[in-house]
């Protein structure tokens, strides 16, 4: 297992930075107005994506844990397919209603799109235990946009447009698997009536993508553009972290023993908070790096580079925490907390851009994490109590 972590951190890793390279090649090349509304329409398709997602992400992640795992699979996946379809459009018609060319607005929700898809058939793999298969996913779903982005840079086109037609491709390949693995089978009404409870706690995933439209709201176009320039970059950071949950939670999830189970997951918390620590600390020069590559138009985003990162870091704990949670068939416990701390943090970031101005926006996605991650270990500790053996 612990080389199955290393390679597939490995290739996060190698993922993460081909994401980061396109997104700095987006925002250096549209600026930071035209660089805020690809993120708003990324933000639009999160929304909608999430909502019309079902929880089917979390679900197939515990997908053994099925009756049926291959028929719910594949429920899951027309689920999410159905979904993602719906969430282009909404994507598209937000766009054009903000003054968006059209070819920008469907490209950007072909961009949500197929992230959404790539999503759930990686936590399908993944859940699965077809560690490899599910590292393919996460592989091409950057590579191939990467090389795309790259070509439309050289070639002075329009990257964002670039990027759709790669993660077009993306999605053409990653739906092969899943239409290999239908048997004729499906049990729709099992995938949505038994998804209400991980829908509910997606639906606080969902909330915090409203951060964008809040951001434009309260500092405007160029504002929205540096706070998802900050976010975009240093987001990606937290995919490591996800990507040691998604290889080892579904084998601590098989363990029988629930005091074991729960303390393999506490130890593991222990492991990425340590991580987390390391952030903070290279928060500093993650901002300078950050603006050297962005160019010198994104330097007002200097404070808010380095408090997302250090957010980012305090985040880093409530990936393992959730997951925990969700195998321990308690989303309601998950969507109370995400409910709250997100709906704080989204106050935050109102009153902060509002009274503060942009270089304080990072009090936001800080307020929402650490409230997050606190009211987690809260919960998940307080739960400890009833696997503690009787005398």
């Amino acid at each position: 297992m612990i080389r199955q972590v290393i390679g597939r951190v490995g290739v996060r890793g190698v993922a993460v930075a081909m994401q980061a390279v396109c997104m700095v090649l987006i925002a250096r090349q549209q600026g930071p107005a035209v660089f805020g509304l690809y993120a708003i329409g990324i933000a639009a398709g999160a929304i909608s994506g999430t909502i019309l997602g079902l929880g089917s992400s979390s679900r197939a992640l515990r997908i053994l844990r099925e009756r049926e795992p291959v028929v719910m699979a594949s429920s899951l996946a027309l689920v999410r397919l159905v979904g993602s379809a719906f969430s282009w459009l909404v994507v598209a018609c937000i766009l054009l209603g903000l003054g968006a060319p059209w070819p920008i607005a469907l490209a950007v929700g072909l961009i949500a799109a197929t992230d959404q898809v790539c999503e759930v058939e990686q936590a399908t793999r993944a859940g699965f235990l077809e560690q490899a298969s599910s590292t393919y996913v996460i592989l091409i779903q950057r590579l191939l946009p990467f090389i795309a982005v790259c070509i439309g840079w050289y070639f002075q086109g329009n990257v964002i447009v670039w990027y759709a037609a790669a993660a077009l491709l993306v999605m053409i390949l990653v739906l092969v698997k899943p239409i290999r693995r239908f048997d004729g089978r499906l049990d729709l009404p099992d995938a949505l009536r038994g998804s209400l409870g991980y829908w509910i706690a997606s639906l606080s995933q969902a909330l915090q993508q409203f951060d964008v439209p809040v951001v434009r709201l309260v500092v405007g176009e160029v504002g929205v553009g540096l706070y998802s320039a900050a976010n975009r970059l240093v987001g990606p950071l937290g995919i490591l972290v996800n990507s040691v949950v998604v290889v080892v939670a579904p084998k601590l999830g098989t363990i029988q023993d629930a005091r074991h189970r729960l303390k393999a997951f506490l130890r593991l918390t222990m492991w990425v908070a340590a991580f987390g620590v390391v952030i903070a600390i290279a928060s500093p020069l993650v901002a300078e790096i950050a603006i050297w590559l962005l160019g010198p138009e994104y330097s007002a985003a200097r404070p808010l580079l380095i408090g997302i990162t250090i957010a980012a870091a305090v985040s880093v704990p409530s990936q393992v925490l959730q997951s925990y949670l969700y195998f321990e068939k308690r989303p309601g416990s998950v969507a109370r907390v995400g409910y709250f701390s997100v709906g704080s943090g989204l106050i935050a970031l109102a009153v902060s851009g509002t009274l503060l101005g942009t270089s304080w926006l990072w009090l936001g996605p800080f307020t929402m994490y650490i409230l997050m991650t606190t009211l987690l270990i809260y919960v998940v500790m307080r739960g400890r109590e009833r696997h503690r053996p009787t005398l």
